[in-house]
C-alpha cells in the first residue's frame, strides 16, 4: 500500500517507479477547483467565503478555488464584491500585526504564477484588483491577490493548478453550460456551488466531475471522506472510508 498526498505529477511518478509488484494506491493529488454562483446566491456570503478560500496560505492549497463561474444576471454586482473583499486582504507573515495572507513558498512558484497571470492579460483577460508584488514586501515571496476577468476555457490559467493567489472569474448563461466548462479539465477534486434553489444545487452536484461538493461554503472535518476523480487521485483520506483503503475483503465459505 502507498499513500501520498501530493502532486499529479507526483502521483504518476511513484506509480511509474513502483510497478514492479501489484500494489494498492491512496492517492489524494491536485487541484483546479471550479465554484459556481448562482442567479439566486447570496453574494454577500458567496464572495466572503470564496475570498476566505482563495486567499487562505496564498492560495496554496489543493480545495482552493480557482475558476469561478457567476450567472451573467448577477456578474457585476458579485464582481464588485469579490474585488472590494479581495483589495482588504494585508500582506505579511504570520506574526504580523493584521496580517491575513503570507507568502508564497519560493520565488520560482510565485514567477510561475506571474507567467499565468501575464499569459491571460496577453490573450484579454483584465486585472481587477492586485497581480503585482508589493514594493513594500521586498522581504519574502509575496504576491497581492489577485482577481482576473475575462477568462476563457482556452486559457492556461484556466486549465491549469494555479496554487496561487489568483482566482479567474466568468460568465455563464444556462446550467449545462457551467457544468461542461466546469468539468472540462484533467482535474476532479473539489467544487463549490452558490445557490438557493435545492433543485437547481443537487443537479449541478451530481453532475460535477468532483470528488467533494460543498454548497454555501467550504465542509472539511475529519469525519468526512475527502478524495478526487479523473488526474486528482485514486481512493479517500479522512474518515472512516480512509481506514477502507487499508482493507482486503476475505470471504470464508463452509458447507456444512
Amino acid at each position: 500500500m502507498i499513500t501520498l498526498i501530493g502532486s499529479t505529477a507526483a502521483g504518476k511518478s511513484i506509480i511509474g517507479q513502483s510497478n514492479t509488484s501489484i500494489k494498492r494506491y491512496s492517492l489524494e493529488l491536485g487541484g483546479n477547483a471550479p465554484a459556481i454562483v448562482l442567479a439566486d446566491a447570496d453574494l454577500e456570503q458567496a464572495a466572503s467565503q470564496l475570498v476566505t478560500l482563495k486567499f487562505g496560505n496564498a492560495g496554496q492549497i489543493c480545495v482552493s478555488p480557482n475558476r469561478v463561474f457567476v450567472h451573467e444576471s448577477v456578474q457585476e454586482a458579485f464582481k464588485a464584491k469579490i474585488v472590494e473583499k479581495a483589495k482588504q486582504i494585508v500582506l505579511g507573515w504570520g506574526r504580523e500585526s493584521g496580517a491575513c495572507m503570507g507568502p508564497m513558498i519560493t520565488d520560482g512558484h510565485r514567477i510561475r504564477v506571474q507567467k499565468l497571470i501575464s499569459s491571460a492579460v496577453s490573450a484579454g483577460a483584465v486585472i481587477e484588483s492586485g497581480g503585482s508584488v508589493p514594493a513594500d514586501k521586498s522581504k519574502g515571496y509575496y504576491l497581492e491577490p489577485t482577481v482576473i476577468s475575462g477568462v476563457r476555457p482556452d486559457m492556461d490559467i484556466f486549465k491549469e493548478e494555479i496554487f496561487g493567489p489568483v482566482l479567474s472569474l466568468l460568465k455563464f448563461r444556462e446550467v449545462e453550460e457551467v457544468v461542461r466548462e466546469a468539468n472540462s479539465t484533467e482535474f476532479g477534486l473539489a467544487s463549490y456551488v452558490f445557490g438557493t434553489n435545492l433543485q437547481h444545487i443537487l443537479y449541478i452536484s451530481e453532475m460535477l466531475e468532483a470528488g467533494t461538493v460543498c454548497v454555501n461554503g467550504p465542509h472539511y472535518n475529519v469525519t468526512l471522506p475527502h478524495g478526487g476523480m479523473k488526474e486528482s487521485g485514486i481512493g479517500k483520506d479522512c474518515s472512516t472510508y480512509s481506514l477502507e483503503e487499508y482493507y482486503y475483503i476475505k470471504r470464508i465459505s463452509i458447507r456444512k
